[in-house]
């Protein structure tokens, strides 16, 4: 289980850098300070090579993907070569009487803040190992070997309140999370209650969208939070009347219009939280009915101009309608499902992502089979092709 989101991994990845800078800083004070003791050249240097390495990883990590990609390890094999860089500097000035000392303690601070506990224990470990080192190479009187004794045991109880504090946040970010995908799940469900068809139709959709943005090469934050908020793409049909949602016949010209309502209505419902859940939800709930031809609706929005995850969720949610039965149609084959989105790339469907789609298509029939859905479902807003070779739909979902 990844135990750190984007976010969090980008701000934890600045306070690194910035405090590899407050480090640095203090230590050229200190270098200046006491020019005349030895290897003050080298230790400037080792410093100096700090600051470009901080700068470089501060340029890296300038967007949450990146940082995100960096990972847990990176952060974890960064803060181990802090470690050995605290060694080599205290060896240089000296031993263990010196203050570089300070840097073996924030480096076990360091991890219990980012890491999780498994890894805040190996680099506190090693932070013991390297001051146990630079003790036996700096061995003399029984003083010098007793600070060594009271350094490493400073380190082991502060590796002791870091593994707590690791432990902590793992679980609150943990049920964080599972509370934002329980919020999705129950609201998704709020549609089923108004018609028993769109579960299965809204498992599937959401599947391919994650798969989708996989292929578009999206972070694996962005995929997951992807998935979870196109399971609410339809929810604004909760304020849409039983007698236009649930009509067996076609839908009039004021009828459609009070359908197409729900785009608008669902980004109402969930805009405006501030969860980024929740307004990825809006916004896909409110564009997934958006055309790259600007002919849909509910703002006539064209090409880039309708954000990427409406974008993705509007080739999902054609892909699934095509290949369901409904009550209106049999479900189509999955081969000529696939031509239809390839047909609708440049007029209904952005060409991007229906190259991702063709490329996770493997994946797509894969999740298809896990999760198969034998009762007819409300209809979609079907590409002209699939319109024109079968009946019209009768019933009032024609719009879903």
């Amino acid at each position: 289980m990844r135990t750190l989101d984007g976010d969090f991994r980008e701000q934890i990845t600045r306070c690194g850098v910035m405090t590899t800078y407050a480090v640095a800083l203090s230590s050229l004070a200190y270098v200046v300070m006491t020019w005349s003791s030895p290897a003050r050249p080298a230790i400037t240097a080792i410093i100096a090579l700090a600051i470009v390495e901080a700068t470089v990883i501060a340029w890296v990590s300038r967007s949450r993907s990146t940082a995100d990609a960096l990972g847990e390890p990176f952060l974890a094999l960064w803060n181990c070569g802090h470690v050995v860089t605290a060694g080599v500097l205290c060896h240089l000035d000296g031993g263990l009487g010196s203050p570089f000392v300070f840097i073996f303690f924030l480096s076990v601070a360091f991890a219990g803040g980012a890491l999780r506990s498994a890894l805040v224990v190996r680099v506190a470990a090693l932070d013991v190992a390297v001051v146990a080192t630079v003790a036996a190479v700096h061995a003399g009187s029984t003083r010098e070997q007793g600070v060594a004794v009271m350094w490493a045991g400073g380190l082991v109880v502060l590796a002791g309140v870091s593994t707590t504090i690791a432990q902590h946040r793992t679980r609150s970010v943990t049920a964080l999370r599972q509370a934002k995908e329980e919020v999705a799940r129950r609201l998704a469900r709020v549609v089923e209650y108004r018609d028993d068809d769109t579960g299965g139709h809204i498992e599937r959709m959401a599947e391919y969208a994650m798969l989708i943005g996989r292929a578009m090469d999206l972070d694996d934050h962005a995929c997951r939070e992807l998935r979870f908020a196109a399971t609410m793409h339809d929810i604004g049909k909760v304020a849409v009347p039983d007698a236009i949602l649930l009509k067996p016949g076609k839908l009039t010209a004021e009828e459609r219009t009070v359908m197409e309502t729900h785009a608008r209505v669902g980004h109402e419902m969930l805009g405006g939280s501030g969860s980024e859940l929740l307004d990825l939800a809006a916004t896909i709930a409110l564009t997934h009915h958006e055309r790259w031809d600007g002919a849909g609706y509910p703002c006539g929005l064209a090409a880039e101009a309708i954000p990427l995850p409406g974008r993705v969720v509007a080739v999902a949610d054609v892909f699934d309608a095509v290949t369901s039965k409904r009550v209106y149609k049999d479900a189509v084959e999955v081969e000529r499902a696939i031509a239809i989105i390839e047909d609708g790339s440049g007029t209904q469907f952005d060409p991007d992502v229906v190259r991702a789609f063709v490329r996770a298509v493997d994946e797509i029939k894969a999740a298809r089979a896990r999760c198969t859905d034998p009762e007819p479902r409300p209809a979609l807003d079907l590409p002209r092709a699939l319109r024109d070779e079968g009946p019209k739909p009768a019933g009032a979902l024609a719009l879903a």
